[in-house]
């Protein structure tokens, strides 16, 4: 059974590694708004406004996110889920068990 919560991993590092890199942080005044580093994009500048959002509406929580969830850390999440899951599979098929420990196909009697 497939989580369709659960995200394409490939998809998700493939947008990280093009998005700009982090950190990234909330305005501290402009709270609707994400800034990154400038040495990513001019070095002219010490930081870049990356993304504002509508300030009409109450997006600092959103803003927070967004800066909480840049490349760097999305990576580390993708790299520890890969290691997670391979920790998990089963070792015999590479399948994901859902509940159990063992994998149900390869081990019916539950690994006894």
């Amino acid at each position: 059974m497939t989580d369709s919560r659960r995200p394409d991993l490939d998809d998700l590092e493939a947008k990280a590694r093009a998005a700009t890199p982090g950190p990234w942080r909330q305005g501290h005044v402009e709270r609707s708004h994400v800034f990154c580093p400038a040495s990513h994009v001019d070095r002219m500048a010490d930081e870049r406004n990356l993304l504002r959002l509508n300030p009409h509406f109450p997006y600092e929580a959103d803003a927070a996110f967004i800066a909480a969830a840049n490349p760097t850390a999305v990576l580390w999440m993708v790299e520890r889920i890969r290691q997670l899951e391979e920790i998990a599979s089963c070792s015999v098929c590479g399948a994901l068990p859902t509940q159990a420990l063992y994998c149900g196909a390869c081990f019916p009697d539950g690994g006894e």
